[in-house]
């Protein structure tokens, strides 16, 4: 890969504009999120008074995890479907859609950063596609392709740990596989690369 010189070194317009598209979407992901928080509060209240809009608004905490997961999975599905493994141009449609997919990820962590460290966290990550064992427990992971990621039964990953993140190299994005196996352990902002496989695989 490094040794490579077939890589575009300049971004397109097409590839600024789907940048463009994608800070546009990043910027109005929030709003997008409280948006039927917002209207629930508010049809509450001015239909059944202030004691139970107050009410109403000491029970958003749950919806507003579970309205960002449904956008973020339902916008990075779209956006980036499937991760495809092997070695590719990074200047190309497949870099910014792996940009913004990333970004995505990045927002769940920061808006939902409560659901981390929980038993929600696996439901979480099957969801986004990543293989999950039995017993697996997973803390704030960070940096992952998701559908490239396996965790076997009984493993840990600690707090801020980069799992299987892309490698990055003279104008070219690799992704590989990575196996966290069986009751391995990853400790707190641990970086492993792409392509590693850890413990037994189970």
């Amino acid at each position: 890969m490094a040794a490579c010189s077939d890589a575009p070194r300049t971004w397109s317009s097409s590839l600024l504009a789907g940048f463009a598209g994608g800070i546009l979407l990043l910027e109005l992901l929030p709003f997008l999120i409280l948006l039927p928080i917002v209207a629930v509060v508010w049809w509450t209240l001015l239909t059944y008074g202030t004691a139970a809009g107050l009410l109403v608004t000491a029970l958003t905490g749950p919806v507003f995890v579970v309205v960002s997961c449904a956008l973020i999975l339902g916008a990075r599905r779209l956006v980036l479907p499937a991760t495809p493994e092997g070695m590719h141009h990074l200047r190309s449609q497949l870099g910014v859609e792996k940009w913004l997919g990333d970004k995505l990820l990045e927002q769940s962590l920061l808006f939902n950063n409560t659901m981390y460290s929980t038993l929600y966290t696996p439901m979480w990550l099957r969801a986004l596609g990543t293989k999950v064992g039995k017993g697996a427990e997973v803390s704030t992971i960070s940096n992952i392709d998701p559908d490239l990621l396996t965790l076997g039964e009984g493993s840990f990953v600690a707090d801020m740990a980069s799992v299987g993140s892309a490698t990055y190299a003279n104008g070219h994005v690799a992704f590989r596989r990575t196996v966290v196996g069986a009751r391995a352990f990853v400790g707190n902002a641990a970086l492993i690369p792409s392509g590693s496989h850890l413990g037994r695989a189970r």
